[in-house]
């Protein structure tokens, strides 16, 4: 795990500890139901004191993100129930993307189901916030078309645990019908619950949990 280190700056030393931890468990640096660092640890990590090491686990309870087990630590929360909402994560929007996004809307609201659209202005690190930002917010399912840089979020899709959201990889140049194949797809895991595996388009076998071949996409639940 990559060290988590504190920066002195006008904000005081517990808050922007606090948003550390917290985008490290956003990030699942923490994976969900994982132990956080200790205060014993927190203290010799950040040089701080008990104070300020107890002030960030009382923020970090008070938004959901931890809990306390007497005797053992703090642990990564449980997130709850999952909103009926599925996430699509483009790099850019052009008028066939919008076409696409307008015809899945339509499909999905027999299902009692709403899609929202995010853009990350093909930025890698706005990308993997979004992600987090879905699976933090119980979003049912979230699409990524991944950015073109896929080398930097390989890392985190490696170690992403999604025990209930589905999170789905597709390339950017992915044409409409195997986008559309995967959409199905991601219709049927979450009607069925399950973990699935198809073949669609190339997804960069790097940011595979399964490490499929260069003809597959991955999608996890």
């Amino acid at each position: 795990m990559k060290m988590i280190t504190a920066h002195a700056g006008p904000r005081p030393l517990y808050q922007i500890l606090t948003e550390q931890y917290k985008q490290a468990i956003l990030t699942q640096i923490y994976p969900p139901g994982g132990r956080i660092d200790s205060t014993h640890k927190m203290i010799r990590r950040h040089r701080v004191s008990r104070e300020t090491v107890k002030k960030v686990l009382q923020s970090l309870r008070q938004q959901g993100l931890i809990m306390k087990k007497p005797g053992k630590g703090s642990f990564v929360a449980d997130l709850g129930p999952l909103q009926n909402v599925l996430g699509v994560i483009v790099p850019f929007f052009a008028s066939q993307i919008e076409q696409l996004l307008r015809h899945l809307r339509r499909r999905i609201a027999p299902l009692g189901c709403c899609l929202e659209a995010f853009l990350d202005y093909n930025n890698w690190q706005e990308e993997i916030r979004l992600v987090a930002q879905l699976i933090t917010q119980r979003y049912e399912a979230a699409i990524v078309v991944l950015t073109f840089n896929e080398s930097k979020t390989a890392q985190f899709y490696r170690r992403l645990q999604t025990s209930k959201p589905i999170v789905s990889l597709l390339n950017h140049a992915t044409p409409v019908r195997p986008f559309l194949m995967l959409f199905r797809a991601t219709i049927w895991a979450r009607t069925r619950r399950c973990n699935i595996c198809c073949s669609a388009v190339a997804a960069r076998s790097a940011i595979s949990k399964t490490r499929p071949g260069p003809d597959k996409i991955w999608c996890s639940r």
